[in-house]
């Protein structure tokens, strides 16, 4: 995993920087960013995650990674307000969990 976080409001460049496909595969457009919660300090994981959340434009979407479990860290906020974020699965562990997170308003 990446020891760095990709800037959410960051446009996608040659390379599929920050989308995590790889490299090329998704060509550098539309792809949402992912941020690897695995390098952020338990100590401030939910403020990046707040912040992280709160700068992504409707309709779009970031991808959480980390090496546990991520929904429980996210539900506060999902619940918080009903209707405003929907989150699904792009991997469900043992060793990698990747939680995708929309803003639908």
């Amino acid at each position: 995993m990446s020891e760095q976080l990709t800037d959410p409001t960051a446009e996608a460049t040659e390379g599929c920087v920050g989308c995590g496909c790889g490299a090329g595969g998704c060509g550098g457009s539309g792809a949402a960013p992912v941020v690897d919660l695995g390098a952020v300090k338990s100590e401030v994981r939910r403020a990046v995650v707040e912040a992280v959340v709160a700068v992504v434009p409707v309709d779009d979407e970031v991808v959480f990674v980390a090496p546990h479990e991520v929904l429980p860290l996210m539900r506060s906020l999902i619940d918080s307000d009903a209707g405003a974020l929907q989150a699904s699965y792009d991997e469900e562990g043992p060793e990698l969990w990747a939680l995708r997170v929309r803003r639908l308003r």
